[in-house]
């Protein structure tokens, strides 16, 4: 760890996390969206995936990718929707998933065990014997989560109701499974063996995982602290400081102007142009649960306190997509028009009088009708700015 300490302005705090979530700055590189689709997963190390279309936008906004492009990146050796921490399912490289269970499962799997006896009565028999035939049943054969479950009951595994999740899960998070590729009507993910679609997994030891987990988040979304990397592992302290210290002269600190003590890559204050990387006509229609949101525990350099009750009506965890203006949220928006019609429309809900005005100056507004454009190539439907 170098020594020095770079101080940093909330404008820089800002700019250089955009440009480390690949939201500005130099374009991710590869032959097709699909390539580039896998290159940004790399980079990113996991990103919150339990709303489906939500992360598959989050990936194809960054690539330059379509939908299918991104559903296409997908495939044996590819990506891979999994539970690598936290009990989130997170849309990877599956390469990355093994190492980063190594670290996490061991913490998860002792916090369910009451819940999953108490609360929902499953037995870790029953979970076994899935994981059994789960080996037999899914080899070279994709099933959706029903299809499995048929297959279980045939052999005499009833599960039901919140026990197919935590079936689901705890197979996941023990390395037997994965969502894989899209089935059928493309919205749903075949469950997959592990071993069959990561030929080839990176395989480190503790301090090698702790380190190049520190790295890995500190790259994708620095400057940060250790209490977001703590939080978006579900990690102790002590194992972060751990990856940290082993990271030495990769990392540098950083002090924001309110004494917030930040990591991030070597170098990077000596190259970046903080203040002009993201400016009022930089616009993101950003999906629910977001890295540029869900990666960090303190937002106030994207989000003004006071609008997280909008972002997150009754503090129940699920986020809405938000409009950020330079890097930051000012409101919320969705789809209007009937499902299946020709064209739709973006709306967007603005969290105040003043993110109201924001959004009618007419920088931002043409920023908008480029950032709904972008959404609509990404779908393939015509979409217009309400």
């Amino acid at each position: 760890m170098e020594s020095k300490t770079v101080e940093l302005t909330t404008a820089q705090v800002r700019a250089l996390r955009l440009r480390a979530l690949g939201l500005v700055g130099e374009p991710i590189h590869g032959e097709d969206g699909t390539q580039r689709a896998l290159a940004v997963s790399r980079h990113m190390l996991a990103m919150q995936g339990q709303d489906q279309i939500g992360v598959l936008w989050a990936i194809g906004q960054r690539a330059n990718a379509t939908v299918d492009e991104v559903r296409s990146a997908f495939r044996p050796g590819g990506l891979v929707r999994n539970w690598p921490m936290r009990g989130t399912v997170h849309a990877m490289a599956g390469e990355d998933v093994g190492w980063i269970q190594s670290l996490t499962t061991d913490r998860l799997i002792g916090s369910q065990a009451q819940r999953r006896r108490e609360t929902i009565g499953l037995e870790l028999a029953t979970i076994e014997s899935a994981r059994e035939i789960a080996t037999e049943v899914l080899v070279r054969n994709p099933l959706t989560r029903d299809e499995f479950f048929a297959a279980l009951a045939q052999r005499g595994i009833e599960v039901l109701g919140p026990q197919r999740y935590h079936v689901v899960w705890y197979l996941a998070q023990t390395g037997t499974i994965g969502l894989g590729p899209f089935l059928g009507g493309r919205n749903d993910q075949g469950l997959v063996l592990m071993d069959e679609w990561v030929p080839e997994p990176r395989r480190l030891d503790r301090d090698e995982a702790l380190r190049e987990l520190a790295l890995g988040f500190v790259r994708a979304r620095g400057p940060v602290g250790e209490k977001d990397l703590a939080w978006w592992t579900g990690l102790p302290l002590r194992d972060i400081r751990q990856g940290i210290a082993a990271a030495g002269d990769a990392m540098e600190r950083a002090t924001g102007p309110d004494g917030q003590a930040y990591l991030m890559p070597a170098g990077l204050a000596d190259t970046a142009e903080f203040a002009s990387i993201a400016d009022e006509s930089t616009v993101h229609l950003l999906p629910a649960f977001d890295e540029h949101l869900l990666g960090y525990t303190e937002r106030s350099a994207h989000l003004d306190p006071p609008h997280f009750a909008a972002l997150v009506p009754g503090r129940n965890g699920v986020f809405k997509p938000t409009v950020a203006v330079g890097g930051v949220s000012v409101g919320t928006w969705g789809r209007a028009g009937k499902t299946g019609a020709a064209a739709t429309r973006v709306e967007a809900t603005p969290f105040d009088a003043k993110a109201a005005k924001v959004l009618k100056g007419r920088a931002v507004r043409a920023g908008l009708a480029v950032a709904v454009a972008r959404y609509s190539e990404f779908l393939g439907v015509d979409i217009t700015l309400a």
